[in-house]
């Protein structure tokens, strides 16, 4: 039987630098600089970037998780082929009817909740694929969506006195929910109120911000007592969430930004874009705050109001973000029934118009959405009063109009948009919401997602809750799909529609 033959080794004597040259063998190697390897990884797509970043060392993957990195992936990252599409449907279960029978003691021992379904849909290219995730609560019935930075999601209430929670999440990470409670000075009882505005970061300063408008009821002379108490803007505060911690000397936590200001409303749905938070104001001018220097600039809307029509909204559209810059939509026309779209120039604070519709019945219409698709403009409108969703397509290559497309009556009662928000400005990223209040999260509570299948009553509400939001996805991947369509064939979009061929119940 023949012996294997041993492999010879080095002999290590003491004295000849065997051992020196042991160690060298078996070293690891040097630790790559910190600023190159996140040089490296914000030149990757964002699903790169989020499996790397599962395969990292603790220490990395920090990195990786802060705001700076993402800021950085923003700008080096290859832009996505098509556009992306973030929005969020709410739905809250209804009191149950004095007349209805016993329910189950399952049913009677679940409480009320609001469920949340967020999803971020893109049509393929760099920026990593789809993503969903759902959110039951049943503490925060009222809270509404008040903005996104940094890939986290905000939830406040819509009017508080004093101190009031807040809510924030991200939807890359399941399980992130955080909650924090914004203390507030107590205004006078029926007279005063407080509104969350928006939500942004300072990259210099590296602290989040909420802005908040105090609000003072407005008492008429011919005011009666059963009358809609109206409430009109008097002031826009920044609010500084600083990880739980105390603030600086010369940081306070709360601070009026702009002191004197008279609208009737301010805010809406913010916009967060390059360190700025852009909020709508009286329809008819935007305010831009700093969330650096912490000052505002007023920017006035661009076109003319048709004479005769002042009280009439210039604006027709909540502020959205078309090809990474601010978009607003008003009026335009001598009867203000046509729709004009503008870009914001970066940097020059000048309005540039993207498009101009005729005849789109633009008064009894709102428009909820703009997609530029490789120069073909996608516009989604409700009608204010049937709540009826529909189309139009703008070719900016050769400007040239397409009419107006009609929808089924079904899907055009899908695109209403009964209980969907549209996230404009979201980002994915990996920033911990706990990081930004010092809070850790709410665990099975609050979570959906993972977490369901670990909890029956949990998974019974996020399945429910998902059956009750399916016809508002159902539209918003048909809108995708007619984007996976441009800009090479806009005609057979058209002829699809018209002829009712589209793949209406995209599931």
């Amino acid at each position: 039987m023949k012996r294997k033959r041993r492999r010879s080794r080095p002999d290590h004597r003491e004295g000849d630098g065997g051992d020196e040259h042991a160690k060298e063998a078996t070293a690891a190697p040097a630790d790559i600089c910190d600023d190159v390897l996140l040089s490296i990884f914000s030149r990757l797509s964002t699903r790169d970037a989020f499996r790397c970043a599962a395969s990292l060392s603790k220490r990395h993957r920090q990195l990786i998780a802060g705001a700076d990195f993402w800021l950085l992936h923003r700008r080096l990252s290859p832009p996505p082929f098509r556009p992306s599409m973030a929005y969020m449907v709410t739905v809250v279960e209804p009191k149950p009817p004095s007349d209805r029978p016993p329910a189950p003691l399952l049913d009677l021992a679940l409480p009320r909740c609001a469920f949340r379904d967020f999803h971020h849909l893109t049509g393929g290219g760099n920026d990593g694929g789809s993503l969903r995730y759902s959110l039951v609560d049943r503490v925060h019935l009222r809270h509404k969506y008040a903005g996104t930075c940094n890939g986290v999601i905000l939830l406040a209430p819509k009017t508080f006195n004093g101190g009031a929670p807040i809510v924030l999440f991200n939807p890359a990470a399941a399980g992130s929910e955080v909650e924090a409670r914004m203390e507030l000075p107590d205004l006078p009882a029926k007279s005063g109120r407080y509104r969350v505005a928006g939500f942004g970061y300072g990259a210099s300063s590296g602290v989040y911000r909420v802005l908040v408008t105090r609000e003072e009821r407005v008492v008429s002379p011919n005011e009666t007592v059963k009358s809609y108490a109206a409430y009109r803007a008097r002031e826009l505060l920044a609010y500084t969430l600083d990880g739980g911690g105390a603030p600086s000397a010369d940081q306070q936590r709360l601070r009026s930004v702009l002191p004197e200001v008279d609208a009737k409303k301010i805010g809406g749905k913010p916009l967060f874009l390059d360190g700025k938070v852009y909020l709508l104001a009286d329809h008819s001018r935007v305010l831009a705050f700093d969330a650096d220097d912490e000052t505002v600039a007023a920017i006035e809307l661009p076109g003319e109001r048709p004479p005769g029509n002042q009280h009439q909204r210039h604006a027709r559209s909540n502020l959205i973000e078309v090809s990474g810059r601010l978009c607003v939509a008003t009026g335009a026309g001598a009867l203000g029934d046509d729709l004009a779209l503008w870009l914001l120039a970066a940097g020059r604070g000048e309005w540039v118009r993207l498009c101009e519709l005729r005849w789109c019945g633009a008064i009894s219409s709102k428009l909820a959405g703009a997609w530029d698709v490789g120069g073909v403009v996608l516009l989604h409108l409700v009608h204010r009063q049937s709540k009826t969703g529909y189309l139009h397509m703008y070719d900016t290559r050769n400007d040239e109009a397409y009419r107006r497309l009609n929808f089924p009556r079904m899907v055009a009662k899908q695109g209403g948009g009964s209980g969907r928000v549209m996230c404009w400005g979201y980002r994915p990223t990996l920033v911990s919401p706990g990081s930004i209040v010092g809070a850790p999260p709410l665990g099975r509570r609050g979570a959906g997602g993972a977490l369901a299948a670990l909890d029956p009553m949990l998974e019974r509400d996020v399945a429910a809750g998902r059956e009750r939001t399916l016809e508002a996805v159902c539209f918003m991947n048909l809108l995708l799909y007619i984007m996976s369509k441009l800009p090479d064939n806009p005609l057979d979009v058209v002829n699809e529609i018209k002829g009712k061929s589209l793949p209406f119940s995209l599931r």
